[in-house]
């Protein structure tokens, strides 16, 4: 299973321009600002634990930085934009190529929900980081019942293949089992909670015409292009409608409305180790 996960990624990454389009969305650059937000907070070694084509890296100047990804595919471009950057190929539930206590930060934005075992990889950050060291992580959130595995959807558009079934791996967690993944592993809980609230409010009007869309095209015209237009035209509705309200000053007073975001997050550090 892990080896066809290996491939998958592999494959994603040669072929699916994930950078611009997720952080062309107004989910990614929500989730973008608020992370970056984060790394400023943050100094020394920093570890970006799935690190895909260095999106954070980039942006971290507060110390040096080590990039993992299974994909040596990413990693490739990772490293032609942060040439000083160490970036290598690992599996994130074991990074036995990282001594105990070196890493100051570890960074994990939307990588958990892919991991057959994150429980296992959080162990393994607690494991590198040195004492005090603190922890972002950030996972999609959910309604009434996490996914395990999604369809392809818009990826086979790229010549994708799922390791199995035109399926991938996954899932998500509320902000609480984020918090008790962290505390299981022995770290100490800093802040939690969601983010991307406005998607909530900035997407709907946007959805409805994709969903249109998408349902004439499955139902009359079956085109592949159709549906990366489609994705397109709602990342830039979504977009036009946020910075419509951001203009009018309106976001802070709509996301009181907003219960829970789309996104989950814990900023977790790592309890100093106390002598006997």
């Amino acid at each position: 299973m892990r080896g066809e996960y290996r491939l998958f990624y592999e494959e994603l990454g040669r072929k699916y321009p994930e950078e611009s389009i997720v952080y062309g969305s107004l989910r990614g650059t929500l989730r973008r600002r608020f992370v970056i937000e984060k790394l400023n907070a943050m100094k020394g070694f920093l570890l970006d634990a799935g690190c895909n084509v260095g999106t954070y890296c980039v942006e971290y100047h507060r110390g040096k930085v080590i990039g993992v990804d299974i994909a040596h595919s990413v990693l490739k471009k990772a490293k032609e934009r942060v040439p000083h950057g160490l970036f290598l190929v690992g599996d994130l539930e074991n990074l036995n190529f990282i001594k105990d206590k070196r890493i100051d930060n570890i960074l994990c934005t939307e990588v958990l929900e892919h991991l057959l075992s994150p429980e296992s990889a959080v162990r393994e950050f607690y494991r590198i980081l040195a004492d005090t060291g603190r922890l972002l992580l950030t996972t999609p959130n959910y309604k009434r019942r996490p996914t395990k595995c999604v369809k392809l959807g818009l990826l086979k558009s790229y010549g994708i293949q799922g390791p199995g079934d035109e399926e991938y791996l996954h899932t998500a967690f509320k902000p609480s089992e984020l918090v008790g993944m962290v505390k299981a592993a022995g770290f100490e809980v800093e802040e939690f909670g969601t983010l991307e609230k406005p998607v909530k409010y900035c997407a709907k009007f946007p959805l409805v015409v994709f969903l249109i869309v998408k349902l004439v095209n499955r139902l009359m015209i079956r085109s592949e292009r159709l549906d990366l237009v489609n994705e397109k035209l709602f990342n830039r509705l979504s977009m036009v409608v946020y910075r419509t309200l951001a203009f009018l000053g309106l976001i802070r007073f709509l996301d009181r409305f907003v219960k829970e975001g789309v996104r989950s997050y814990v900023v977790a550090r790592k309890v100093k180790s106390r002598p006997f």
